[in-house]
C-alpha cells in the first residue's frame, strides 16, 4: 500500500504483499511475502512511530501446504545491529506485535499479526533483509 490506512488482499495463489502505515493485509491462499519498510528517515535513523502507525496482517499461517514470510527492509546504509521480536499483546490474545530493535534498545512496532502471530519465527519466517 502507499501512504495512508489502505486494504491489501492478495487472493488465490503466491503473493508478495507491500504494506506500511496502518495498511490492512490478508494474503489469502497461496504462500505470501509481506514487506514492509518506512521505518527510516533520510539519514537511516530510525524513527519512533506512533502506537499505531504500523500494518495489520489478518491470515499469517506457516503450516500445512501455506508458508507465509514477513520480511521488514531496512536501508543497506543504516548503521548498527538489527534484531526483531515477537511480542503478544495483550497476553493470551493470540494477537501479536512485530517489534523492530536496533542496538538492543530502540524499539519500534512494524507490524501487528491478528491471525496466525504464533507461527512467527524469528530468522525463519520472520527476517530483516537490508536493501
Amino acid at each position: 500500500g502507499g501512504d495512508g490506512a489502505d486494504i491489501l488482499y492478495g487472493g488465490d495463489g503466491d503473493d508478495t504483499l507491500y504494506m506500511r502505515g496502518q495498511d490492512r493485509v490478508t494474503g489469502g491462499d497461496g504462500e505470501d511475502d509481506f514487506k514492509t519498510d518506512g521505518w527510516y528517515d533520510t539519514n537511516s535513523v530510525l524513527l519512533k512511530t506512533g502506537n499505531d502507525d504500523f500494518a495489520t496482517i489478518e491470515d499469517f499461517s506457516s503450516s500445512g501446504n501455506k508458508s507465509d514470510f514477513l520480511i521488514v527492509e531496512v536501508p543497506s546504509n543504516a548503521a548498527g545491529t538489527f534484531t526483531l521480536a515477537t511480542v503478544e499483546s495483550p497476553v493470551g490474545s493470540g494477537v501479536y506485535d512485530v517489534q523492530l530493535i536496533k542496538d538492543g534498545s530502540e524499539t519500534t512496532v512494524v507490524a501487528k499479526v491478528t491471525n496466525g502471530g504464533a507461527d512467527l519465527r524469528v530468522g525463519d519466517n520472520l527476517r530483516i533483509v537490508k536493501i
